[in-house]
């Protein structure tokens, strides 16, 4: 089995801990792997989304991608799970009267983010019961995996 993982960022903490710790441990089981970084550009990524019919399941980790995005993602493959540890659905308000239009905007596109994402991937991966009762608002399999923390290793 081959697998597309759409990551947000290299060096985002939920990427090392819920992602890029566990990649070793699918090596013993004969699974195979390609990470991606999504790119800034629209062409860019349009190319990137068009690779993911090659693939036997893609695994986005933490990124709302915008409408166009996963439609097309979900025509290609779909058989896509989304992972989430934080309350992506609802950006940090900035305060200041004159950002307040603007943030508002930036609120209800996300959220409208959200629910599109939660519709059409396959699985949901939620990091605390809070995400996950947003998220069986809008698909069903919706499974509770909080992040991992190796104590042993911080200790």
């Amino acid at each position: 089995m081959k697998i597309l993982f759409l990551l947000a960022g290299r060096d985002l903490p939920s990427t090392k801990l819920r992602v890029l710790e566990h990649l070793e441990r699918l090596g013993p089981s004969h699974w195979k792997w390609d990470l991606a970084y999504l790119p800034k550009s629209s062409l860019s990524r349009l190319w990137l989304l068009k690779r993911a019919s090659a693939y036997q399941g893609i695994f986005i980790q933490k990124k709302l991608l915008h409408s166009w995005e996963i439609i097309l993602l979900r025509a290609l493959n779909p058989r896509i799970i989304f992972d989430f540890d934080d309350a992506i659905m609802y950006p940090a308000l900035d305060p200041s009267p004159n950002r307040k239009r603007l943030m508002a905007l930036k609120a209800r596109n996300s959220y409208k983010n959200f629910t599109r994402m939660m519709k059409y991937c396959q699985v949901i991966i939620a990091g605390n019961s809070f995400l996950q009762r947003e998220a069986l608002g809008f698909n069903k399999k919706v499974y509770l995996l909080p992040t991992p923390v190796d104590t042993v290793r911080y200790n």
